[in-house]
């Protein structure tokens, strides 16, 4: 009963203590204007755009980039074509020195002597088969030289190939290789084929493709060249070597 007694005050005494602070709180409660303030709207002003700004920037790089490129992939060509240019002007050069020096070469022709008045017509016809002979004699001089030069170009040519074929034989491209490059090197031998130095006359703009370049020349080492000093000399002292990817040019 006693416990009974005791739940039953506890509980009525929270209801009291409840509706009191109730009674509290509604007679506290004022609403003031004052708390509330207005608010004023404001505005985002936008512009509507056809394309994105950062998208147009990156695509304006991209393209500014392959216009850089491909100036310099026309530099080159050009560069190139006047290298061969020049390289095929000189091997005419060589040529017409080398046709002049056989020209030289040649016995003068004889001078031509007046004939008497008393001369008689057996003489005339003697002389005149002579002078027949003797231009017959120079022309076929004449043709042999120029045989004999064609001939030196092809040898120089075959010394060239064979050349090129045992640098092409050593060398490995490097991964990073891509059509359109191009490596100019210097070459300098010594009359028993050994190479002393090597320099890059022109660099495709890949270190490694210039390097492997250098060290396919470098592992040929010694070269097979003609005997004939004039045509080492002229030839083979000094030449120049053209590195493409795709092939070798000497």
């Amino acid at each position: 009963m006693s416990q009974t007694l005791s739940y039953i005050i506890a509980v009525l005494f929270a209801v009291l203590v409840h509706s009191l602070v109730i009674a509290l709180l509604l007679v506290n409660w004022k609403v003031d204007a004052a708390d509330f303030t207005e608010i004023a709207p404001y505005y985002i002003e936008a512009t509507v755009v056809a394309d994105n700004p950062y998208k147009t920037e990156k695509r304006n790089r991209i393209e500014q980039a392959e216009k850089r490129r491909n100036a310099l992939l026309q530099g080159r060509r050009r560069d190139e074509a006047e290298f061969l240019r020049r390289q095929d002007e000189w091997e005419r050069q060589q040529a017409a020195e080398r046709l002049k020096e056989q020209e030289q070469a040649l016995p003068p022709p004889t001078p031509e002597v007046a004939e008497p008045a008393q001369d008689t017509s057996t003489d005339k016809a003697t002389k005149q088969r002579d002078g027949d002979e003797q231009q017959l004699a120079l022309l076929v001089a004449a043709e042999q030289g120029l045989r004999k030069a064609i001939t030196d170009d092809e040898k120089v040519m075959a010394y060239a190939g064979q050349i090129r074929k045992n640098i092409v034989k050593n060398w490995s491209r490097p991964p990073s290789a891509r059509n359109g490059m191009q490596s100019i090197l210097r070459v300098f031998l010594v009359p028993t084929g050994e190479m002393v130095d090597v320099t890059i006359d022109e660099s495709s703009g890949n270190e490694a493709f210039d390097r492997s370049a250098m060290l396919a020349v470098r592992k040929t080492g010694r070269f097979v060249v003609p005997s004939d000093t004039l045509m080492f000399e002229r030839n083979f002292r000094e030449f120049v070597l053209v590195f493409r990817p795709e092939d070798l040019r000497l």
